[in-house]
C-alpha cells in the first residue's frame, strides 16, 4: 500500500510495533491518529510513537498545522 491509516483509540503503539520490516522498507506514508488509553496517556503513548518514527526514519508530522514533531 502506498498510505496507511491507523485509528485505534489509544492503541497505535502496538499496530505500529506489529508492521513488518518489509512493508517499512516500502516506505508508505503512515497516518496516525493519537489518541490517550485505559493504560497509557497522551504524552506517553506521544513518545513511543515518535520513538518508532525515528527508529524506522519517517518524519512525524502534526497534521493541522503541518508542523514537523520533535
Amino acid at each position: 500500500p502506498d498510505l496507511i491509516k491507523i485509528d485505534v483509540e489509544g492503541a497505535e503503539q502496538y499496530v505500529l510495533k506489529g508492521i513488518g520490516e518489509s512493508l517499512i522498507k516500502n516506505k508508505p506514508a503512515i497516518f496516525v491518529e493519537m489518541h490517550s488509553g485505559k493504560e497509557l496517556g497522551i504524552e506517553e503513548n506521544t513518545r513511543i510513537v515518535l520513538a518508532w518514527c525515528k527508529e524506522h526514519a519517517y518524519q512525524p508530522f502534526y497534521l493541522k498545522n503541518g508542523t514537523l514533531l520533535k
